[in-house]
């Protein structure tokens, strides 16, 4: 793993400002991967049943589309991390 990437991450979660910035901020690179890889899938789908290109274009577009739908998970489950981190200090009730 990266782990430059890995200590932003962890002062990203341990922050509350930077947290709520980067739940923002997966959550809108999430809506815009899902769409890409909507139409990326929906053009694979169209291609494969109207064979008007070679018959690898369909493959490489149904790869693409493929490798889109991983970045989604993967954007997803970082913003679930951080939205459970940000709902559990949200729970947390200071010691009396």
């Amino acid at each position: 793993m990266n782990t430059k990437y890995s200590k932003w991450f962890e002062e990203t979660a341990a922050d509350p400002v930077r947290r709520r910035a980067a739940i923002a901020d997966y959550s809108q690179q999430r809506t815009v991967m899902i769409c890409c890889a909507l139409v990326a899938s929906a053009a694979a789908v169209a291609m494969f049943f109207t064979a008007t290109h070679s018959p690898k274009s369909p493959a490489l577009l149904t790869f693409s589309a493929a490798m889109l739908w991983i970045i989604v998970v993967r954007i997803d489950s970082k913003h679930q991390v951080l939205t459970l981190l940000e709902k559990f200090s949200r729970d947390e009730k200071p010691a009396v």
